[in-house]
């Protein structure tokens, strides 16, 4: 799927090059620093393809705004939006991580509000109280 070559791949993990008066000796890498280098590879895959993703999704909205063909803002740039709880957020640069860190926000969030409106629509049941 990346066009990398399987055997190289597993080398550059698994193995660490040293470099001592000018020879190179290969020494094996030790479990913790290969997953490093397993989740390194995982997280710029990931944050690059966000980044081919959003290029990707301006260009279209863009060459819409620019064809008439899709209903635009004011200024004929179409742009994505996301609402969190704070509110929009506005970044020169928004990456992955930035994503993946909202979301989770969001996630919790949500389990909070739903657990604090469990409890006080039990509380109202149990008082007699109609909520509905």
């Amino acid at each position: 799927l990346l066009g990398l070559d399987e055997a190289s791949l597993s080398e550059a993990i698994l193995t660490k090059r040293l470099i001592v008066n000018g020879k190179t000796i290969k020494k094996p890498q030790n479990k913790a620093l290969a997953i490093d280098k397993r989740d390194s590879l995982a997280m710029m895959t990931y944050s690059n393809l966000f980044v081919w993703l959003v290029r990707n999704v301006n260009e279209t909205l863009q060459n819409e705004s620019a064809s008439g063909a899709a209903p635009a803002s004011d200024t004929n740039n179409g742009f994505i939006g996301v609402l969190d709880i704070y509110g929009f957020e506005t970044f020169e640069v928004n990456g992955f991580e930035q994503l993946l860190i909202n979301y989770c926000n969001e996630k919790l969030q949500r389990h909070f509000n739903r657990h604090l409106f469990e409890v006080e629509q039990e509380l109202y049941a149990n008082e007699g109280v109609d909520w509905s």
